[in-house]
């Protein structure tokens, strides 16, 4: 296969799925800008502050360092320190910081539903023709043999706020999901927990879960059986 082509492996990382989707320096610069950010492009994003006006910015969220970015236009530097209480919108999607991580709210209620998107990054070798790949690792340099197949890490948060990276490797993306409930962040890992965070509607959610065939796997589903429970909560 040419190293033209972007390749997309499925996993499955935490219990999630999981996309690898390989980023190679021979492609349109273009078909790969903005893979390692929530949005392609920074967008004009609102802070909004629990004390003082709100405030704008051109913001992106980076997947691989986990911070809000802001574009200077002459740099790209992480949104830090980032206070307890603040909200972050771009595109009409709210960012959420508490205790120096950054969720994303995909349903805000009663019980507010979160996830924490992230990705890592692996190295891909050069196709040999002969189906495999090669390539040439200095442990003692912590390099590889030409700066195409650098790999960036967090020591290199220059090279990794940039909208295209350079260099052959897969993005691994990974999303871990919380429910926030009267101020306490639940890790939300079973559908089960919904019983105890709403106890007094245990047989409808079991009814609704088996009805509209919920599974925790499906962040739409996550997003749907939130929005019944606070409704049904009222």
């Amino acid at each position: 296969m040419s190293a033209k082509y972007l390749i997309v492996f499925l996993t499955l990382l935490f219990f999630n799925s999981v996309q690898a989707q390989v980023i190679n320096v021979t492609e349109n610069k273009d078909d790969r800008k903005g893979k390692h950010y929530r949005f392609p492009e920074f967008q004009e994003g609102i802070i909004n502050r629990q004390k003082g006006d709100p405030s704008k910015a051109q913001l992106n969220y980076n997947l691989l360092t986990e911070e809000l970015i802001i574009d200077l236009n002459r740099a790209k530097i992480a949104y830090e320190p980032v206070s307890a209480g603040e909200r972050i919108t771009i595109a009409n999607i709210d960012f959420l910081p508490i205790d120096d991580v950054v969720y994303e709210v995909l349903y805000n209620g009663e019980v507010t539903l979160l996830v924490h998107r992230k990705q890592t990054m692996e190295r891909t070798g050069q196709e040999t023709g002969l189906g495999r790949t090669s390539n040439t690792y200095s442990s003692t340099t912590n390099t590889y043999k030409s700066e195409d197949e650098f790999l960036p890490t967090l020591k290199d948060k220059h090279l990794l706020y940039e909208l295209i990276l350079l260099g052959n490797f897969g993005l691994m993306d990974a999303q871990a999901y919380f429910l926030l409930a009267k101020n306490e962040l639940i890790p939300f890992r079973k559908l089960k927990q919904l019983e105890k965070v709403f106890p007094e509607l245990e047989n409808k959610i079991q009814e609704y879960i088996k009805a509209e065939k919920i599974r925790i796997d499906r962040e739409e589903d996550l997003i749907k059986v939130l929005t019944f429970c606070n409704a049904e909560s009222k």
